[in-house]
């Protein structure tokens, strides 16, 4: 695995995602899921898999409101 720092290897293509979500997969899926995003990017609009960069936020459910400004899971 490589250790570059993400500015080291990125292209004037690249391309950013951040996810915010709730807390709770493991470490497999969440690699699994980085995986499927670079490996589609790639396929679909022929991205460089290291011009992809994902940052997930995950927080717990409390720390949500929506609809109404009601705290769902609080």
């Amino acid at each position: 695995m490589s250790r570059a720092l993400p500015c080291d290897v990125l292209s004037k293509d690249c391309v950013f995602i951040q996810l915010m979500l709730n807390a709770g997969r493991t470490v497999d899926q969440k690699r699994a899921f980085y995986k499927a995003i670079a490996d589609g990017l790639h396929e679909r609009l022929r991205l460089r898999r290291e011009d992809v960069v994902i940052n997930m936020v995950e927080v717990s459910k409390e720390n949500w409101s929506y609809r109404n400004g009601k705290a769902r899971y609080a």
